[in-house]
């Protein structure tokens, strides 16, 4: 879905993915930590990327759809007539040496 709503976000990386992609290249990882946060408005992040109508369209279809597993999961609903979810925010602090 992320991916239909803007094509330029290949892939989501896992908390330790980000940290050993970290280590990798010679940090010393010292804070990892998942926040979540409210995603106001779907017509605004939509605007915000540019999103094709074709593309808005099938989010939205499969936001119609979506599993009730996933629905709780980010807490996919309606406020105000705007769809809102959840989202989870990584702060990764890392040093060198």
């Amino acid at each position: 879905m992320e991916k239909l709503r803007d094509p330029s976000h290949n892939r989501l990386v896992t908390p330790r993915t980000w940290s050993r992609l970290c280590e990798s290249a010679g940090l010393r990882v010292q804070k990892v930590e998942l926040t979540p946060f409210k995603q106001p408005d779907l017509n605004w992040y939509f605007d915000a990327a540019a999103t094709s109508p074709e593309n808005r369209a099938k989010v939205l279809k499969l936001i119609e759809h979506v599993p009730e597993s996933a629905r709780k999961l980010f807490r996919l609903g309606t406020e105000d007539e705007k769809i809102v979810w959840w989202w989870q925010r990584l702060t990764l602090i890392a040093r060198k040496g």
